[in-house]
C-alpha cells in the first residue's frame, strides 16, 4: 500500500493536485462575458488589453462601436432564409458554429456584422436511425465577414443550405 501511495505522489505531485487551472475573465466594452459563447468579428475590435495583476487574469476587448451589436443564435438563424425548418416542434436542432457544438444555444452572441450560412443535415431519412433520432437535425453555421455567394449550389434530400 505504501508503494502505491509513493508512486502516486511521485507521478502526481501535490502541487498539481491542489493547483487551480486559471481561466481568464473576458470583458467586451467593460461588460463581463462568457467568451466560450461569443463570436465577435475581429474586424470590429479596436483594442485588447490583458491585465495579469488579477487572480486569473483579465482580457478587455474594446470594439470600434462603443455599444457592441450582436444577435442571439436564434435571431441570427431566423435572419436566414428558411428558419422555420429549424424552430418548430417536429425537430430537435443541434447547432454547430465552425467545429464547436453549441451546448447552450440561449447564451450564444454573434456579432451583427457577420454574414452567415447554415447547412441543415436531417436524420429523418437515414436508414438504421431510431425513430427518436429521426427528429434530430444538425445545423452547421458558417460565419463570414463578407456575404457568401454561390454561383452553383447543391442540395440533397438530407441537406439544405440557407444563405444570409
Amino acid at each position: 500500500m505504501k508503494t502505491v501511495l509513493l508512486i502516486i505522489l511521485v507521478l502526481y505531485p501535490p502541487s498539481l493536485a491542489f493547483s487551480q487551472n486559471p481561466m481568464l475573465t473576458y470583458y467586451i466594452n467593460g461588460v463581463e462575458v462568457n467568451f466560450e459563447n461569443i463570436f465577435i468579428n475581429p474586424n470590429c475590435i479596436e483594442s485588447m488589453t490583458v491585465k495579469k495583476e488579477t487572480t486569473n487574469g483579465e482580457l478587455y476587448i474594446v470594439t470600434k462601436e462603443r455599444e457592441w451589436k450582436y444577435k442571439s443564435l436564434e435571431m441570427f438563424v431566423k435572419s436566414l432564409y428558411n428558419y422555420k425548418q429549424i424552430f418548430n416542434d417536429s425537430v430537435i436542432p443541434i447547432f454547430m458554429i465552425g467545429k464547436n457544438v453549441i451546448a447552450n444555444p440561449d447564451s450564444v452572441r454573434i456579432d451583427s456584422s457577420y454574414f452567415g450560412e447554415a447547412t441543415i443535415n436531417r436524420l429523418s431519412n437515414v436508414k438504421g436511425v431510431s425513430e427518436a433520432c429521426k427528429r434530430l437535425i444538425v445545423v452547421y453555421i458558417k460565419l463570414a465577414d463578407k456575404p457568401i455567394i454561390y454561383i452553383r449550389g447543391k442540395s440533397t434530400e438530407f441537406q439544405d443550405t440557407i444563405i444570409n
